[in-house]
């Protein structure tokens, strides 16, 4: 069976434009035989549903959790990363806690351990928390990262084996950049 013939689209209501090549339109009583297409036709006509709120209880699951990551401890990094790993369908309320727990005033060994949690997540468990954690990544690197001494290089090398390996796209690297220049400019204008 021949697929049904398309009507010509209609002439470019935009002054001055000149469509040389027929674009197919589908009318809408058009028998369509290709499920392919209905199911395209029908994803395009769903309203986007907006993200449900935040489930709190889990939101307070991690941060209880994450007050006792105190220091960079591998066995408690990678014991939350299998738990973040097995509850995909929470990836919001994970990187909500993590990100609250980088941004409290703490220790820089706490924060420190927070990070390499986030470095775990990503590289390990990877999925949605990827894009979810490169939302704000610019942010908390900026507010957090300003540390001296020795946690500085590690701050550094994180940063540097994610652009190496590709974690984040390259603009939230750029962000990064371009967030730190300002902070330093204005830190010298103080």
């Amino acid at each position: 069976v021949p697929p049904p013939s398309l009507p010509e689209r209609p002439p470019s209501p935009i002054v001055g434009a000149v469509r040389t090549d027929p674009i197919p339109v589908l009318a809408p009583e058009s028998k369509l035989t290709s499920s392919v297409v209905q199911s395209l036709l029908a994803k395009a006509k769903k309203p986007r549903e907006p993200e449900p709120p935040m489930d709190t209880r889990v939101v307070k699951e991690w941060f209880n959790s994450l007050e006792g990551l105190t220091e960079p401890d591998k066995w408690t990094i990678d014991t939350l990363t299998a738990i973040a790993k097995d509850a995909k369908e929470n990836v919001r309320e994970i990187v909500y806690a993590i990100e609250r727990r980088i941004m409290q005033p703490a220790d820089s060994d706490a924060k420190l351990a927070a990070w390499y949690l986030l470095d775990s997540i990503v590289k390990n468990v990877g999925g949605a928390f990827v894009p979810k954690f490169a939302e704000n990544l610019p942010k908390l690197a900026c507010r957090s990262m300003q540390i001296t001494g020795a946690n500085q290089v590690k701050y550094a090398k994180l940063l540097r084996t994610w652009a190496e390996m590709s974690v984040f796209p390259a603009e939230v690297f750029q962000r990064i950049k371009e967030d730190a220049s300002r902070a330093a400019a204005a830190e010298r204008d103080k």
